[in-house]
This record gives structure tokens, sequence and C-alpha cells, in this order.
């Protein structure tokens, strides 16, 4: 026996309520050991003086908040919890928002541009940053199958057009950042490869769908994130004062709070494609 399966042997057992942990395809079907499924398991650990319809209300507006309307839906049918009159609303418009996000994801951004202009008439026209970014990650995704003289073409006709005298220097940056990607013959392993990931897309569909709830009416960030941030500052906060036998530099709890709350950096220099995010995040 190898010295690895002799310590192997010494560990203690797990504890009874660690042995059956869920696994990634858990879902709303899943059964746990009394027969409830993991959602109602969710509620019936949280404290009793929670009304359950808030606590359903609450998840209704994050799922259908991030264009999972078929979840919402299919847990309203589970729990016997109707979603409310204002999620109702917001479902209408999903499956456009959710045409929008899977051509973003895909990279048929040119797509995506057409649907938003059809569902949100003016949003990019009046949001000029915005709208360069949009076509910057067409541009990315023309470079992406090494057509280079579409690239280009692309990038005078579309993107050199909108780089004027008021263009930022943010912009010009990301810009030339973007045409360095023509210099590399595998663009994705130069110094500017995060732009091919396909977090980008991910990162931008997230953005589009908050600009598009903005743009309808709807408040873009779910009150589930901003509970979330909330706890995690308070978390900070009690850490920061060496309340749990921690004692976080204030310097970091700052950060933390530009980082939740998007107030603007107060660093000398920052990357333009992290500022951008970091506006354009919280819509």
């Amino acid at each position: 026996m190898s010295s690895y399966e002799e310590e192997e042997d010494q560990l203690p057992p797990l504890p009874q309520e660690l042995v059956r942990v869920p696994t990634p395809d858990s879902n709303l079907h899943h059964q746990n050991e009394n027969g409830n499924g993991l959602f109602a398991q969710f509620v019936e650990d949280l404290d009793k003086g929670v009304p359950e319809e808030k606590i359903h209300d609450f998840v209704y507006d994050y799922l259908i908040g991030e264009g999972m309307g078929d979840v919402a839906q299919l847990l309203a049918q589970e729990s016997g919890y109707p979603l409310p009159p204002d999620e109702t609303l917001n479902i209408e418009k999903l499956a456009e928002r959710n045409q929008i996000r899977e051509a973003i994801q895909d990279g048929r951004i040119l797509e995506a541009i057409d649907r938003i202009k059809e569902l949100c008439p003016g949003m990019l026209e009046n949001d000029k940053e915005f709208h360069f970014i949009v076509l910057r990650q067409h541009l990315v995704e023309v470079i992406r199958k090494k057509d280079d003289d579409e690239a280009l073409d692309f990038a005078q006709k579309y993107l050199a057009d909108k780089c004027d005298n008021n263009t930022s220097r943010e912009q010009m940056s990301l810009l030339e950042q973007t045409y360095a990607l023509l210099a590399f013959e595998k663009p994705e392993e130069s110094p500017f490869g995060h732009l091919m990931h396909s977090s980008q897309k991910q990162m931008l569909a997230h953005v589009v769908n908050q600009k598009i709830l903005t743009h309808l009416g709807v408040t873009p960030q779910t009150r589930f994130e901003k509970l979330l941030k909330i706890m995690v500052w308070n978390q900070s906060q009690i850490a920061g004062k060496g309340d749990i036998g921690l004692n976080i530099p204030q310097s970091v709890i700052n950060q933390q709070a530009r980082d939740l709350f998007d107030h603007p950096d107060d660093a000398e220099e920052e990357d333009p494609e992290e500022s951008f995010w970091r506006r354009y995040s919280g819509a």
C-alpha cells in the first residue's frame, strides 16, 4: 500500500450532509432525499420569517432579468406561485432579448445590431461610444475569420468615420488594439488575444441586455444583484474592522466599493477595455 493510500485510509469520514453533493446537471426537477426539488429545499432552509412569495418574486426578477424566462415560467408552474404582473410584462420582450443575446454570443454581430434597432430604435444612435463597441466586436469576428481585406474595409467604413476630434483617447486605444490583431498570424495568442475570447462576447451580450432593459424602462440591475452587493460590502466592512479576526486594508475595501458600485476609478491610468466594461456593466 502506498503512503498516499495509507493517508487516505486515516482520513475521517465525511459529514453526512456533505455525502450527497448536487451535480452540475442538477435542475428544478432534481429530487433530494425528502422528495423535494432543490429550490423547494432552498426555500425550506431560509428563515421562516421571510414570506415565501417574496423569495419567489426575488428569483423571478433575477431569472427574467437575465433572459431565462422559460426557467422562471417552469418554476412558477412547479411552485404554484404565479409570476408577478410586472414580470409578465417583461417576458413579452424576452424572446427578442434572447435572440439578440444569442446572436452576439454566436458572433453574428450585424444581425444583433439589426435586431437592436428594431426593438429599441435610436438606442445605438444616441450612444455613439456604445455603438462603437458593438461594431468593434464585429471587426473582431471578421479578424477571427482571417479575412484581412474585409476587416480593413469594414473598419474604414464603419469605425474610422466615428473617430473625430471628439473621440476619446480610450476609444482610439481600443481601436488600435483591435487593429493590432491583424499583425499576428495567431491573434488569439497575441498580447491582445483576450479580445478573441468568448468571454468578450458574453460580456457584450450582458451589457447589451442591460442597455435594452434601460431603454424599455426596466431597471437593468436585478434586486438579487443589488442585495448581493450589499451583503458583500457588509462582510468586507466587518472584516475590515477586524471583528472576525481579519484586518483588511482600507485601500482594498475602497477598491471593492468601486468594483461593486461602479464608482469612478481613482487610478491615473486604467486599461480602456476595463474602463468601458466598468461604466456599462451597470447600464
